[in-house]
């Protein structure tokens, strides 16, 4: 009996863990912005979600260019000197004076039952 999983047996195996007990969201590659290295829908699903009034006064300004826009100031943040993504996520973006945040974390304890229910689902 072989039990040895084959390379893609192994990574969808991964991916149904990752999904089923982490709440990761799998997409097709056809949904990744290869030039920004993003999946710009569920950033902007994630920003309208949590974010509604900011992205109104944001998309004021803007109007139609308010994606294009966003995006390319995350990229540009991210790739300046001494920028990274990582910081841009720990501490949001700001743009016009407006802020927005990228990530919430998990609180680090389970005091505040509230906090640790997820609020943001995509389907």
């Amino acid at each position: 009996m072989n039990n040895i999983l084959s390379e893609k047996e192994y990574q969808h195996y991964i991916m149904d863990r990752l999904s089923e007990g982490n709440g990761y969201v799998i997409r097709k590659a056809v949904h990744f912005d290869r030039h920004f290295a993003m999946d710009r829908e569920l950033l902007f699903q994630f920003l309208w979600a949590t974010q509604p009034e900011t992205m109104d006064a944001l998309r004021k300004i803007y109007k139609d260019k308010l994606e294009d826009t966003l995006v390319g100031f995350i990229n540009a943040e991210a790739t300046k000197s001494r920028g990274s993504l990582l910081n841009l996520l720990r501490h949001g973006v700001e743009l016009s004076n407006i802020k927005l945040e990228l990530m919430y974390t998990k609180p680090a304890t389970a005091f505040n039952k509230e906090l640790l229910i997820v609020r943001f689902i995509t389907k």
